[in-house]
């Protein structure tokens, strides 16, 4: 994340390579939100989807990009309810 700070300080404006992405993505849901988090329920049904190039999803789960930038397919109201957990 911080390497990306940098080189959208610059200007760079580069999408975060997809297997870092979905590292970054994999680590936040299991060191930054608080308590178990399951992305995909051990029923499997899903309230949401979240459509979008990997690393904007993580971009806007670190308050870099704004959320409006991935396609939300469901309860639109979900991604903002996960995200509430989060205190930065």
């Amino acid at each position: 994340m911080h390497c990306w700070d940098a080189t959208d300080a610059i200007g760079a404006n580069e999408p975060i390579e997809q297997t870092l992405a979905v590292e970054g993505v994999d680590e936040f849901v299991d060191e930054v939100l608080p308590g178990p988090s399951r992305l995909i329920p051990a029923c499997g049904q899903v309230d949401v989807t979240v459509r979008a190039p990997i690393s904007d999803p993580l971009l806007s789960l670190w308050c870099r990009r704004s959320p409006d930038r991935v396609h939300v397919e469901g309860n639109i109201l979900a991604p903002q309810c996960f995200l509430r957990r989060v205190e930065f």
